[in-house]
């Protein structure tokens, strides 16, 4: 299968999800009970767009377990993603690609966790994106664990890969947590 065909396939498999806010907080309870989220100060999330997992959840958790919490605004000329700093009052619009950004201030600082949106992952760490390239280009530029989070759906065998495509450190579903073993 070709990204695209990869890409159209789970796109449907995932609008489908008939207990997707369940699934969701499943895989935010996954995500919130790991080491790597525990020990991180402070962590990225995404607005999701269309049936995407849920981050909101998460967010909530962060801010109470008091670690900075950075959403991304995305230039959508560029693809250029900024990290916003967001509290509880921070509003949100419709910015780049439909998907809800933040109005705030830039974060310059280091960010211990990422969590990474996307339509399809495997086992070895593997992201298949919208195709824009954006996460790629903005987590090819810092240091950070990076944690895919997506429905069981949604992992496959094996992705097709290029040089660019940044692979991911873990992947968190509903049922699992994924640690990637890196090549040494």
């Amino acid at each position: 299968m070709t990204k695209d065909d990869i890409r159209k396939e789970m796109k449907r498999a995932r609008r489908e999800i008939t207990d997707r806010e369940k699934k969701s907080l499943a895989a935010a309870r996954a995500l919130l009970s790991t080491s790597e989220y525990r020990s991180a100060e402070s962590v990225m999330l995404y607005c999701p767009l269309g049936s995407e997992v849920d981050t909101a959840y998460i967010a909530d958790a962060a801010r109470a377990d008091g670690k900075k919490v950075l959403y991304p605004v995305t230039d959508e000329a560029s693809g250029v993603i900024t990290p916003i700093l967001v509290d509880k009052d921070t509003e949100f619009e419709r910015g780049g690609f439909g998907i809800k950004e933040p109005l705030g201030e830039v974060y310059n600082g280091d960010i211990d966790l990422v969590v990474v949106p996307g339509v399809a992952f495997d086992r070895e760490g593997g992201r298949l994106g919208f195709g824009k390239g954006c996460y790629d280009g903005f987590l090819n530029k810092i240091s950070t664990f990076k944690v895919g989070l997506c429905y069981d759906i949604q992992l496959i065998e094996k992705l097709p890969s290029e040089e660019h495509d940044v692979r991911m450190d873990m992947i968190v579903t509903e049922n699992e947590v994924i640690r990637i073993k890196k090549n040494a």
